[in-house]
């Protein structure tokens, strides 16, 4: 059989063989227009073809033009990348749904600077599936502003479970940063501020004629309230002295508020959930300076794993263990809810949205402005101290570094200023000469003084995103062992 095959269109070969042949010779190539049946390579017969029948041979397809074919972003090749290495895992779904796929610490530092950063001032708790789903759409979205809708389903599937574990992270950090705004107020107080008195200033239920009670509201507005953000960069010290807690926003968006209503909530009910267990923690770090102390459901010795139900301190070389519910959370202990979504119980997050509710209409009030106008005034009596240490700083002068551009170079300039340099050596060369052989003496290396690091005048800063420590989520306890 006799092919003919032209790279890039619909070829049609014709075969004709005789009746009478046992071996079907072929005695012609010339198509015959009538009677002729077209097929295509799929669904070409395997079988010889019959007499006169026409076989359609498949062409081959154009390649791709790399001009018009849409080229994908460094975004989307770097997203690409870890989603290629998740899948080379072989893991099976429900373990990529529940987060339990191991990525890379980096990654994961990338996703809980995105949550700290951009949603957790308005998302607190992830508690379904449906909102984890949800939720991760819009951690992806917001790394990814630019990347398909195909690539951010994509990732989705894959990290669904560990923007969760990111979002516990990040919880647990403002949880921490908390109890150091506590430990402030206690260096110049013998008492802890009480719940209720915490919910009188989420309420706004000061009275401004009240020192004591007004200088609690300070505390709350200027100390308390810049530790419930998920990172540092939001209400920061010149903002909060300047601007109400209701109206300070950022630069250019007043909806894209510094504290938002949620902030306060979770800041109160994290107070509420931990305080117990903060006091247990200071009164045994007083006692036993140098321990470290770790909050436990049960004894690892223990085969059944049951739960100690009274208050106990054990010691064990510098480890400090407590047990009991002293050492709980009021709505985080073991068995509250899913490690998945935190271990907060139903009833936190109740007491959290009946915060954020009351708070949310309380701030529309004219006695919610009146008490936070007046806190900014009694404020800068409080912190004065911290104003003048702020203006004695005097700003860090920096030397000016000459720019040179190395893209856009003038030809002409460079080279007279090449012709005049080699002749001011030659000079200089001169002038050596006429001086003959003069006392070593008189010269002087300068060893230490050429080079030099491009980094002298540079800061070396942090990038504090929040999201301190890995914490793969669980517990909103501190150092509990499982």
């Amino acid at each position: 059989m006799s092919d003919t095959h032209c790279p890039f269109f619909l070829a049609v070969t014709t075969t004709y063989y005789s009746s009478d042949s046992d071996d079907s010779s072929m005695v012609s190539n010339r198509p015959k227009r009538s009677n002729a049946k077209y097929a295509t390579a799929a669904s070409a017969p395997k079988k010889k073809p019959k007499t006169g029948e026409f076989v359609l041979v498949a062409a081959e397809t154009a390649p791709e033009d790399p001009k018009t074919s849409a080229q994908p972003t460094d975004r989307e090749r770097e997203l690409q990348t870890e989603l290629d290495a998740l899948k080379a895992s072989q893991v099976t779904k429900s373990a990529l749904k529940n987060g339990k796929v191991t990525i890379s610490k980096q990654y994961q530092m990338e996703i809980q600077k995105c949550i700290a950063a951009k949603l957790f001032k308005t998302t607190k708790f992830v508690s379904t599936a449906p909102q984890e789903i949800s939720f991760a759409k819009e951690v992806f979205k917001a790394m990814y502003p630019d990347a398909k809708e195909a690539t951010i389903k994509d990732c989705v599937d894959k990290y669904s479970g560990h923007t969760v574990s990111a979002l516990n992270s990040v919880r647990i950090y403002v949880s921490s940063r908390i109890k150091e705004a506590l430990d402030g107020w206690m260096q110049d107080h013998t008492e802890y501020p009480s719940v209720k008195q915490l919910k009188k200033c989420l309420y706004r239920e000061i009275n401004v004629n009240f020192d004591d009670e007004m200088e609690l509201f300070c505390w709350y507005n200027y100390k308390f309230l810049p530790m419930v953000c998920g990172g540092k960069g939001r209400f920061g010290e010149n903002i909060r002295r300047n601007a109400t807690i209701s109206k300070a926003h950022r630069v250019g968006n007043p909806q894209d508020l510094e504290i938002t209503p949620q902030d306060e909530a979770f800041g109160v009910v994290c107070y509420e959930n931990n305080l117990v267990k903060w006091k247990l923690h200071d009164e045994l770090k007083k006692k036993y300076k140098d321990g470290r102390i770790t909050a436990c459901r049960y004894r690892t010795e223990d085969p059944s794993k049951t739960p100690i139900l009274t208050d106990v301190v054990e010691l064990k070389g510098k480890q400090i263990r407590i047990y009991g519910p002293k050492s709980w959370g009021k709505f985080t202990i073991s068995n509250a809810g899913s490690q998945h979504y935190g271990g907060w119980n139903p009833e936190g997050l109740k007491q959290f949205n009946r915060y954020f509710v009351k708070n949310f209409q309380i701030r529309k009030t004219a006695a919610s402005r009146e008490l936070e106008e007046a806190s900014l005034v009694k404020i800068k009596e409080l912190y004065a101290v911290d104003e003048e240490a702020q203006s004695k700083e005097k700003p860090r002068k920096r030397k000016a570094r000459e720019v040179v551009d190395t893209w856009d170079v003038d030809l002409n300039a460079e080279l007279s200023a090449s012709e005049d340099e080699a002749e001011g050596e030659e000079n200089e060369g001169e002038g050596i000469e006429n001086e003959g052989e003069g006392d070593d003496d008189g010269s002087e290396s300068n060893e230490n003084g050429v080079g030099g690091s491009d980094d002298d005048d540079d800061d070396d800063e942090g990038n504090d995103n929040g999201t301190d420590g890995d914490n793969n989520g669980g517990d909103e306890d501190d150092d509990v062992e499982n």
